[in-house]
């Protein structure tokens, strides 16, 4: 991803879906780097990912809208309704984010992979909810953070860390614990 583009991988969605997208992006945020991405993983029938060149924050979802980021949601979301039971995999990031404290560019990934188009819509909901606790959780986190990651946990309904990454070692968190993956 080039600096201050937004970046937008896709896999197995349509030309329309695409433009659609494509175009929500580039009319908030200017231009779009594009790019077809392939998967290895046969399961997951579309892939789409999205890195915005913004920090994550209150600050994000201001120049966002909330108008916008309910359409880009619902464009999601009808993806997701059109694969039917099929995973899609969807892939949020930030080059870093912005709290109570200061920016931080330790960058953020947000991620989840789901069957149910309302798992989809739910995790996409609740990003905004992440702007209110993502600071003390990082204050939790090992030191020297590059690469935090969060995952969509459905069966609670909430964004949780999975693991981040350290100039040293990647970190899994587990049992409400980070532990070194070895």
């Amino acid at each position: 991803m080039t600096a201050r583009l937004t970046y937008f991988g896709h896999s197995g969605t349509s030309i329309p879906e695409t433009e659609i997208v494509y175009h929500i992006l580039s009319s908030m945020l200017g231009s779009v780097e594009e790019e077809e991405i392939a998967t290895n993983d046969s399961r997951i029938y579309t892939v789409l990912e999205i890195g915005f060149p913004v920090l994550y924050g209150d600050d994000f979802f201001a120049l966002f809208t909330a108008d916008k980021w309910r359409k880009l949601k619902n464009v999601i979301t009808e993806i997701k309704k059109r694969r039917g039971k099929s995973q899609m995999k969807i892939v949020i990031s930030f080059p870093g984010v912005c709290g109570v404290r200061g920016a931080t560019t330790t960058r953020l990934v947000l991620q989840t992979m789901e069957t149910d188009y309302k798992n989809v819509e739910r995790a996409i909901e609740r990003v905004e909810v992440l702007v209110e606790i993502i600071e003390s959780q990082m204050s939790e986190m090992p030191a020297d953070v590059l690469e935090m990651t969060y995952c969509y946990e459905s069966t609670h309904a909430r964004w949780r860390p999975a693991f981040v990454k350290t100039v040293k070692s990647i970190y899994k968190y587990t049992n409400d614990n980070w532990k070194i993956i070895d």
